[in-house]
């Protein structure tokens, strides 16, 4: 089943290309109104609000910016488990990559020595445990809280 969240008329549209059950979500942008960015749409932001807007009985989804380009099959990513945790995601190799993104990132954001910083880009999300401890509400807090470079993509770090 593909779920589609939109902010913008015309995606009706897309339905026709998927030989598939499709169910586009409009969604109310008032819930991301604070967030403020230069390089970031709100449509970015709605990743977060998934959990909230899909109805209870979807517990898991898989969340992909448009940007990307898919070269496997996606069932693989249905497939893994996320052993307790709300989410799965890739590295950013392009913090990683720089110590001096590492050092800022880790001191900014509090993360442990040896964890690794990931790319909201493309997530597996555990809707249960999204819900059951409000990550949502948690995450949408710290990025109104604070002035992070990468907002949402932080806030979930």
């Amino acid at each position: 089943m593909l779920f589609l969240l939109e902010i913008a008329v015309g995606l009706e549209e897309t339905y026709y290309l998927f030989k598939r059950n499709v169910t586009i979500y409009s969604v109310d942008t008032k819930q991301i109104s604070g967030f403020v960015s230069g390089h970031l749409s709100k449509a970015a932001y709605l990743r977060l609000l998934i959990p909230s807007l899909l109805p209870e009985n979807i517990t898991k989804a898989i969340y992909f910016d448009t940007d990307l380009v898919v070269l496997d099959d996606v069932q693989k990513l249905w497939e893994i488990s996320l052993q307790g945790k709300p989410l799965g995601a890739v590295c950013d190799y392009g913090i990683m990559a720089s110590k001096r993104m590492v050092k800022q990132k880790f001191e900014t954001l509090g993360l442990p020595e040896g964890d690794t910083y990931f790319n909201s880009g493309m997530l597996v999300m555990d809707l249960v445990q999204w819900r059951s401890f409000e990550y949502d509400r948690k995450v949408v807090e710290c990025i109104l809280q604070n002035q992070f470079r990468h907002h949402d993509q932080d806030a979930l770090n």
